[in-house]
């Protein structure tokens, strides 16, 4: 995975004078990682900053799984028993001493947890929203999320002509889709490029 999107959040920081990101939206995670969890009321925590590496914090059974996943950069985990806010505060002061700006995203961080935060940083500030400046980095794609995005468009193309071919007076919905995966699962094994039968699409039309 590229992490150009992390590359840009460090420089948009750095404009705007903000010292550390805290990030806890899972699905706000995952873009920026490619790590993909639902913590329920656990923490999970992706915290960038603007001249460090970052780090995600995680409950102890996922940093396995996050390092799985390639993850270049450090990964933390914690106990139920454990304090995570001041963990997370520990390895944030090993990088900096006394930030203090912070960026988050606010309308997803819960005020629970925006004020343990602040009691580990009782000087810094929490004002700065990057909801706004993550939703522009989705609308605005890299040519690896454009490769992606027509890869799984000819993934889609697959298997909407499997399913049309298959459908039949008769045939469930359940039949019908069992054949849709069973392609789908055959193909992927085989590792077949989906290219050759755009290119033989185009022959027949």
């Amino acid at each position: 995975m590229e992490y150009t999107k992390l590359q840009q959040l460090q420089t948009t920081l750095q404009h705007q004078q903000l010292d550390v990101a805290y990030l806890s939206d899972p699905m706000t995670i995952k873009y920026l990682t490619g790590f993909g969890s639902d913590p329920i009321e656990r923490v999970l925590a992706l915290v960038v900053f603007a001249d460090h590496d970052p780090f995600l914090f995680a409950p102890a059974l996922e940093v396995e799984a996050i390092k799985g996943t390639g993850w270049p950069y450090s990964v933390y985990g914690y106990l139920d028993h454990e304090q995570p806010f001041a963990m997370i505060a520990t390895q944030i002061k090993h990088r900096i001493a006394q930030p203090s700006n912070f960026g988050a995203e606010l309308n997803y961080l819960t005020v629970t947890r925006l004020r343990a935060l602040q009691d580990q940083f009782p000087h810094a500030h929490f004002d700065v929203d990057l909801t706004p400046t993550i939703e522009r980095m989705r609308l605005i794609k890299t040519p690896d999320e454009i490769a992606k995005l027509h890869e799984a468009g000819k993934w889609a193309d697959f298997a909407f002509e499997v399913g049309f071919n298959a459908i039949q007076l008769g045939r469930s919905e359940q039949e019908i889709d069992a054949e849709i995966e069973y392609a789908l699962m055959k193909k992927r094994h085989h590792g077949n490029e989906l290219s050759s039968l755009n290119s033989s699409r185009g022959s027949r039309r």
